[in-house]
């Protein structure tokens, strides 16, 4: 039987405004995200990260010709989908005080 967490319900804790630590799949030690390093691409210290996708942004190799390759591991993936379900409930907060602002002065 696979006990896995699914890559996108892996938790996610934020260590300061741009690192996150995440679970990891198997329950071993969390791994740490860097949602700025390679220029905004992001950096993660798990070994998929670390030989797959960080020799192909330094340049020392090139990505496989699959369209479906992406330079992210499932750990990064989880942070971006976290960030931007921050960012959704950020502005859906704002909009709804903003409608309940013009409600009352309307």
């Amino acid at each position: 039987m696979n006990t896995a967490t699914p890559w996108h319900r892996l938790e996610v804790t934020e260590v300061d405004d741009f690192t996150f630590r995440v679970q990891s799949e198997s329950n071993h030690a969390p791994y740490f995200v860097d949602a700025l390093a390679n220029k905004g691409a992001g950096k993660c210290d798990c070994p998929d990260f670390q030989c797959r996708v960080q020799p192909v942004l330094d340049g020392k190799k090139t990505p496989p010709p699959s369209p479906l390759w992406i330079a992210a591991c499932k750990h990064l993936l989880r942070v971006r989908l976290h960030v931007a379900d921050k960012f959704i409930s950020a502005v859906l907060k704002e909009r709804r005080k903003q409608a309940s602002q013009q409600r009352t002065e309307g």
